[in-house]
């Protein structure tokens, strides 16, 4: 099969601005990686929420396990929120945006790990039969 070569004489289109901000989407945002959180601590195959008796005590080593890194997760955020100097009271939906996306590309193991692993997790638990996404509203 031969390769396909693009001749210089022929037009190209120009390149799309980028769409306008949707000041909602950051909110959408920010719930889609809560509910992750939240299916992976409460309904995921490894929850750590809602044990009880002879399942408490097996489960408490892989507990331990993982609230360590989720507190090293929280303290690196928090780490983070304070290196870019943000206020609540005047924080803009631009501001909000480029915090969860520091996040979202964080290389600090801390950060990046943690969150690989509740994402991993919510995958694993959509897999099984019956699982149902929660969340914010998707677009």
């Amino acid at each position: 099969m031969a390769d396909f070569v693009w001749p210089d004489w022929l037009p190209t289109a120009p390149e799309l601005p980028p769409p306008p901000v949707d000041p909602h989407r950051i909110e959408g945002l920010a719930n889609r990686f809560i509910a992750a959180s939240q299916d992976a601590l409460h309904t995921g195959p490894d929850a750590l929420v809602g044990k009880s008796g002879a399942d408490a005590i097996e489960a408490a080593p892989a507990v331990a396990e993982q609230l360590g890194p989720h507190a090293e997760y929280n303290h690196a955020v928090q780490e983070l929120w304070h290196k870019n100097h943000y206020n609540p009271a005047k924080m803009t939906t631009k501001d909000a945006e480029d915090f969860i996306g520091q996040i979202k590309r964080s290389r600090d193991p801390r950060i990046a790990e943690f969150r690989d692993m509740i994402v991993d997790k919510r995958t694993e638990y959509l897999r099984e039969p019956g699982a149902k996404p929660s969340g914010g509203k998707r677009r």
